[in-house]
Formats: C-alpha cells, structure tokens, sequence
C-alpha cells in the first residue's frame, strides 16, 4: 500500500516525451517489487499502466506481461494470465528466439496455468516445449522423454520444468494409470 500510495502522489500520471524511460522504468521497478512480495493488486496497478505504452515508446514487453501474468495466476485467474503469458511468449521469442531459458520459462508458467483447470494434458504439452526450449539438441518426443544434462545449459529451469512435469504426471496417473510409468521417470 506504502508503494501505490507514495508513487501516485509522486510520479507523473502518464510519461511525455522527456521523461518516458525513467517513468517506465520506475513502474517496471514497483511493479517487480511487488510482484517479488505477492502483492499482486498493487503489481497489477503498474504493470496496467505500463503495457498500453510499449506501442507507443518501443519497449519490449515480455517482462511486463510475465508479471502480470504471475499476478494474475495467483489471483487464482489462470485464463487471463494464459493471455500475457502468450504475450510475453511472442515477445521473448522475438528477442532471444526459440532456444533460450526465458523462453522456457514462459512455457512452464503457461503448463501452470493449465494445471490449475486441471487441463492435463495440454499442460504436459507446455512441459515439452519448455523442455524444448531449453535443449537445441533435443528432440521432441511422442514419448515424453527428457534431455540429458548434458544437453542443457541452464539447470535450475531445466529443475523447475521437471518439477512441473512431475507434477501434471503425478496428477494425470491418478485419472488414467497408463501416465504412471512416465510419471515415475521425470
């Protein structure tokens, strides 16, 4: 509440011309800030401020968009936060293209927001492509396999993305036992 309060009595309203980097950067800090104390209300303040802006003064918006859409996925609203997810997706691919750790990163958040609807499947396929995204050398596979460690540069989301595939594994075992073997594993 100290944040909102003390930025909007501080701050410009809206950035011109002269001030616009410093104003957007300041939002995207109160915003990270914020995001980082789950103080989702208040993040979603900033980051609904900043987006419309990244047109108009050419910034790119995959931060802002998988803020909002950590937000919005703890706000227990999975759907909306699938859409900035995608968003912010389309944008990191434009910057780091198809092989690189944040990209995968936005694919495991995407496979979160599946796994809150209890959408499976479709969340083991989010899974893969993090997976995916991680290893250049490795291929996707019918079989839900996983890539050596060697093959992966950036282990800790290669962790994370594991245990996010355990997890829809585990839950999908539960509902048809032919996942169990799979599930057992990752």
């Amino acid at each position: 509440a100290f944040y909102l309060q003390a930025s909007k009595s501080l701050l410009p309203e809206k950035p011109n011309d002269a001030n616009f980097r410093d104003w957007i950067r300041t939002h995207q800090l109160l915003a990270s800030n914020l995001v980082e104390q789950e103080n989702d209300e208040a993040a979603l303040f900033y980051f609904e401020k900043i987006l419309p802006l990244g047109d108009q003064y050419g910034f790119n918006e995959n931060w802002n968009h998988l803020g909002m859409g950590n937000s919005l996925l703890r706000k227990n609203q999975p759907a909306q936060a699938r859409g900035h997810f995608k968003k912010a997706l389309v944008a990191a691919e434009a910057v780091y293209g198809l092989h690189h750790p944040e990209v995968a990163e936005i694919y495991r958040r995407l496979a979160h927001s599946y796994l809150d609807e209890e959408q499976l499947e479709v969340a083991l396929s989010y899974c893969q492509k993090a997976l995916l995204a991680l290893s250049p050398a490795f291929s996707d596979s019918l079989d839900f396999t996983n890539p050596a460690l060697d093959q992966v540069a950036a282990l800790t989301k290669l962790l994370l993305v594991l245990s996010t595939k355990a997890t829809t594994l585990v839950r999908l075992s539960r509902v048809d036992a032919q996942w169990e073997p799979l599930a057992l594993r990752t």
